[in-house]
């Protein structure tokens, strides 16, 4: 888990960062960093415990044996460290957004259809997922690629709908 505080500790809202298939890299912990330095408590959970894929192959890995060993399923996992950031002393009053990178927004717009979850605000790069928002406090803003052979046409439009 990586987490940073804004600067002159002063208190910030907090953001919850999910990285993807890569693995919490330095890509995801400089994110964080950034946005510590907007004023921001970022938090970025370690979904494959330390290991870092370098290649597509090492990813597709990763994935797999992370969701298989995990002594605590990834979901648990999510809605525990989002009650850490939320009570973090750090962290100023109202909810929480949560940005996801491709399988780290996956997990983003699952975490969003919770409304029992403090989620204000949703951020995702590269990833769709269906299901029922109707319920969600979250406001929600998406970033796709113009061509993503991994996020579907069909897929984009039932998100954006």
């Amino acid at each position: 888990m990586y987490t940073v505080v804004p600067r002159r500790n002063v208190c910030g809202p907090g953001v919850l960062v999910l990285h993807s298939w890569w693995g919490l890299n330095e890509f995801f912990r400089s994110f964080c960093d950034r946005l510590a330095a907007a004023g921001f408590v970022a938090l970025a959970p370690d979904l494959f415990g330390g290991k870092v894929a370098t290649t597509e192959a090492e990813a597709r890995a990763l994935r797999a044996k992370a969701s298989a060993s995990r002594r605590e399923p990834a979901y648990r996992y999510l809605v525990r460290t989002i009650g850490e950031l939320f009570n973090h002393e750090a962290v100023s009053a109202g909810g929480l957004a949560v940005v996801g990178f491709s399988m780290g927004g996956h997990w983003a717009y699952w975490l969003a259809q919770r409304p029992e979850l403090p989620i204000a605000a949703t951020v995702t790069f590269y990833a769709a997922r269906n299901g029922n928002y109707a319920a969600s406090n979250s406001s929600f803003l998406a970033h796709f690629a113009e061509d993503d052979p991994w996020v579907s046409r069909a897929s984009i439009i039932a998100v954006t709908l």
